[in-house]
């Protein structure tokens, strides 16, 4: 019984992450990284953008004491982050690359946020 149940739970936790990473993949298409050109004026325009994901998943086979039943707790999760970085300007025959504006925002100085996190936490055992 015990394999029977181990073989359904990882089929369960299986099937999860199935799931989870086929709807990442609708997520994260190419039509995301090219969005739908804009006409105008005999110009063509294209957004270009940057895909990140990320992926995760597990479970695992919980006895639940003496009752004889087991728990299969499973679960998986994703995340798709689509960020624009460019334009592709076409016009009279010729293709350029325009970048937008602080496409790559600046990320917060680790070191800052890391003094002031241990400043809270002395503050905290005080």
């Amino acid at each position: 019984m015990k394999n029977n149940k181990s073989a359904e739970v990882k089929s369960n936790i299986a099937d999860i992450m199935n799931t989870t990473f086929d709807k990442t993949l609708e997520l994260a298409s190419a039509n995301s990284v090219f969005g739908e050109p804009i006409i105008r004026d005999g110009v063509t325009i294209i957004p270009v953008s940057k895909i990140s994901a990320g992926f995760a998943g597990g479970g695992a086979d919980i006895a639940d004491g003496g009752k004889k039943k087991a728990k299969s707790p499973a679960g998986a999760g994703a995340k798709v982050e689509v960020t624009p970085t460019h334009f592709l300007q076409i016009s009279g025959g010729r293709a350029t690359m325009v970048p937008v504006a602080n496409a790559n925002p600046p990320k917060p100085d680790t070191t800052d946020l890391l003094m002031k996190a241990i400043t809270v936490i002395k503050k905290l055992k005080k």
